[in-house]
């Protein structure tokens, strides 16, 4: 099954002169600050505006350049501006605090009509959640008052096998805020879960980031049979039709927190948030992202950042503008450049791919990572086993500053017994990270790598290809044996690592050589047409394959150059010796 969605580098819009003309700058945590001259964005440098009409993905050329990998979802060309900083802004009823949600077997009672036993991931249905006075619906979290915790038991199937699905959340106001403006969101049940960063250079960022959580919840609880489709018929256009339907919940949330914008902070202001949000359906992960939020894939003891900030900065270190160092020291660090409600619209990161019932994923808002890099977020959360402490983490970015509030929301996986398959995707994973043409690869690349491909299982003895023939395809070998041969003879005996085929990537000459399974093998099989596309919709993963393919080519180039030398010095010398003798 070939699939062609992941995240990428598309370019986020800077700031730019936007509707008629007024000044627009990135959005901003604490205080804005104009983009300079020269760094305006969004279609160029004349003043044409950014905002367009038409969807754009997979290579389309816009105000976003075409650097996309597969399945980014651009819509409309939406970028978020901003305007002055009103600063903390408290709500009625005073400060508000921190808030915890989740946990090994405790669960809340439940409120009128909610399931005491919850429906598979993907089904219709709501975790719970208390908005600001106490109103409980069924939704997500508003960071503010104190909650009780829950836990679902119920999950996707993985080869026959109930798969658990915990989660846990917990939000703090941190030390420098005077309000939460975070909101997260825990719907087990669907298998979906949130964070959202409400901005704090605007007013009622708390409102944005609770009509984030709450709109997403109910658009996917509204399409609960497209989910369960899915579920049935897990096929790659089933994938995009779930891609699709989560780019227009987040249109659709966006949509409202401008409206709401118009009503509650009028015309002159805006109010605007980030999302990030993981949606398990079945055995795949669906993975939505708008600002500075982070996403994390916790595999095989490793913690892989899944998502790439939407920040100035990091756009600047992309093109090349700063280094490492400027960046560590601007003092623009907190300016994005997406978020929900600034515009009507809005440009959405997608991807999808196939998830190990050991899987766990980490949500959460710059407030936390700001102050807690990948590598020690990955090991505190390891070190605390099967029931993370959040409170712990929070305490941590607390004690190092605290300057914005902070959330972060914990999904683990859970098969309910010992399956072969438990880590079949991360072992196949596990392999092609040992592949040199991936050696430049991001996990998250590699990932949208693999989201292209097709897995092939062959029998010893069968033939994938003859001398001669004409293929467009190259094997990667997950497990077993292969051997490459050329007219009768051997050149090489291939094992999982190994790839092979890969020239028909670049060109479409005849094969060859020959390959035969020696040992029942599974292959990922990457087709020209899918390597192409893949290179142009992410120009930083195409970049980093073709590179690796040109080391490749010339190093074999090379040493047929020397061989033929070697041989012609051996066929000179054999001639002289002759010429000796006949003397």
């Amino acid at each position: 099954m070939q699939r062609r969605r992941a995240f990428g580098h598309g370019r986020a819009g800077r700031a730019s002169q936007l509707r008629g003309g007024d000044p627009a700058v990135a959005a901003g945590r604490d205080e804005p600050h104009p983009v300079p001259a020269g760094e305006r964005a969004g279609g160029d440098q004349q003043g044409r505006p950014a905002h367009r009409r038409g969807r754009q993905w997979r290579g389309a050329r816009g105000d976003v350049d075409a650097r996309r990998p597969p399945g980014q979802r651009h819509r409309r060309g939406a970028h978020p501006g901003g305007g002055p900083d009103p600063g903390p802004r408290e709500l009625p009823g005073g400060p508000q605090g921190r808030r915890e949600h989740g946990g090994e077997g405790a669960l809340e009672p439940p409120a009128a009509g909610l399931q005491q036993s919850p429906p598979d991931l993907g089904a219709a249905g709501g975790g719970q959640r208390l908005r600001p006075g106490g109103d409980r619906r069924r939704r997500g979290h508003r960071a503010g008052s104190p909650v009780g915790q829950a836990d679902r038991s119920r999950g996707p199937h993985f080869g026959g096998d109930t798969v658990k699905l915990q989660t846990w959340g917990v939000s703090d106001v941190g030390r420098a805020r005077k309000t939460n403006e975070d909101s997260f969101l825990l719907a087990p049940e669907q298998g979906l879960f949130a964070v959202a960063d409400g901005m704090g250079g605007y007013k009622r960022g708390d409102v944005a980031s609770e009509l984030a959580c709450s709109v997403l919840q109910e658009w996917v609880a509204s399409h609960g049979d497209l989910l369960a489709r899915f579920r049935e018929a897990p096929d790659e256009v089933g994938r995009d039709a779930v891609l699709d339907m989560l780019d227009a919940g987040v249109q659709q949330a966006c949509r409202q927190i401008h409206d709401a914008s118009l009503s509650l902070v009028g015309e002159g202001g805006r109010m605007g948030t980030t999302l990030d949000a993981v949606l398990l359906v079945g055995e795949v992960a669906f993975v939505v992202h708008v600002g500075d939020g982070r996403v994390y894939l916790a595999r095989g003891g490793e913690l892989h950042p899944l998502t790439e900030d939407h920040t100035l900065i990091n756009q600047q270190l992309r093109e090349g503008l700063i280094d490492e160092e400027q960046a560590r020291r601007a003092r623009n660090r907190n300016l994005i450049t997406r978020a929900l409600g600034v515009f009507p619209e809005v440009q959405v990161d997608a991807m999808a791919f196939d998830v190990d019932p050991a899987d766990a994923f980490v949500l959460c808002t710059d407030g936390l990572h700001r102050y807690l890099g990948r590598r020690e977020l990955g090991f505190l959360l390891d070190e605390q086993g099967e029931a993370p402490d959040l409170k712990q983490l929070v305490a941590l970015a607390n004690e190092r500053g605290g300057r914005d509030n902070i959330t972060v929301v914990v999904a683990r996986l859970q098969a309910s017994s010992s399956d072969g398959d438990a880590h079949r995707v991360a072992e196949r994973m596990a392999v092609l990270r040992r592949v040199d043409l991936f050696q430049a690869c991001t996990y998250r690349q590699l990932l949208a790598f693999t989201e292209a491909t097709r897995v092939r299982r062959a029998p010893a003895g069968s033939v994938l290809f003859e001398e001669g023939s004409a293929g467009d395809e190259a094997f990667f070998i997950v497990a077993g044996r292969v051997a490459i041969e050329k007219r009768g003879t051997r050149l090489a005996r291939l094992g999982p690592g190994h790839y092979f085929g890969e020239l028909s990537l670049i060109d479409q000459v005849p094969r060859s050589a020959s390959a035969r399974v020696l040992q029942d093998a599974t292959f990922l099989t990457l087709d020209r047409a899918s390597f192409l596309r893949l290179i142009k919709q992410d120009g930083a993963l195409g970049t980093r394959l073709l590179w690796q393919l040109v080391r490749k080519v010339s190093a074999h180039l090379r040493a047929t150059n020397e061989r033929l030398v070697a041989e012609t010095v051996s066929l000179e010398e054999l001639a002289a010796d002759d010429l000796v003798s006949f003397d």
